[in-house]
C-alpha cells in the first residue's frame, strides 16, 4: 500500500480542561477530533494553575506537575498511549509539554482521553510559607495540523 503524500498542514488545536483535587482519581478531559481531515499532534501543552478558595494562587507554586499524574487513553481504540506522563517545564506560567515519541494522528471520531489524578495532598511549601492548594485547573491543548493529502494517482 502506497503512502499518501501530505500537501498541507493547516495549523490546529483541541482543548479540553478539568479540576484536579488532592486524593481525587480519575478526572477526565476528553479530546475528539470531528473534522474529516486528519489530525496530526505532535505536542500536547497543560496548563497548570493552583486554585484555594476558588481563587487563582498568586504567585503560583512552581512544582504543580508534582501534584497530579497524567496518563493518556486513545479512546477508539481502548489503548492507554502514556502513563504517568513525563511533563517538561515550557514557561515559568505554569504551562508544560509532552511530546509522544511519536505525533498521533486522529481522524474524525478519534478521542484521547487524559486522565487526571490527584496527588495525596495539596498542601506544600511555596512563596516562603505552607499553604493548602484546594485545586489544580488542569488545561489539555492538542497543537499540531490539520493534513491534505495529494489525491490518489488515476490509473490510465
Amino acid at each position: 500500500m502506497q503512502d499518501l503524500q501530505v500537501i498541507d498542514r493547516s495549523a490546529f488545536v483541541k482543548a479540553g480542561e478539568t479540576i484536579a483535587r488532592a486524593s481525587l482519581k480519575g478526572q477526565i478531559i476528553n479530546v475528539e477530533h470531528n473534522m474529516d481531515r486528519p489530525f496530526e499532534v505532535p505536542i500536547i501543552l497543560f496548563k497548570l494553575t493552583a486554585l484555594a478558595e476558588g481563587a487563582i494562587v498568586d504567585p503560583q507554586p512552581s512544582i504543580l506537575d508534582r501534584l497530579v499524574k497524567i496518563s493518556v487513553l486513545d479512546v477508539g481504540r481502548n489503548h492507554p498511549i502514556g502513563g504517568a506522563l513525563l511533563l517538561q517545564a515550557m514557561d515559568s506560567q505554569g504551562t508544560y509539554g509532552w511530546e509522544p515519541t511519536k505525533p498521533f494522528k486522529l481522524h474524525r471520531g478519534d478521542a484521547l482521553q487524559f486522565v487526571v489524578d490527584g496527588r495525596e495532598s495539596f498542601y506544600i511549601a511555596f512563596d516562603g510559607l505552607r499553604k493548602r492548594i484546594d485545586a489544580i485547573r488542569v488545561e489539555a491543548t492538542l497543537e499540531g495540523a490539520l493534513l491534505t493529502y495529494a489525491p490518489p494517482a488515476t490509473k490510465t
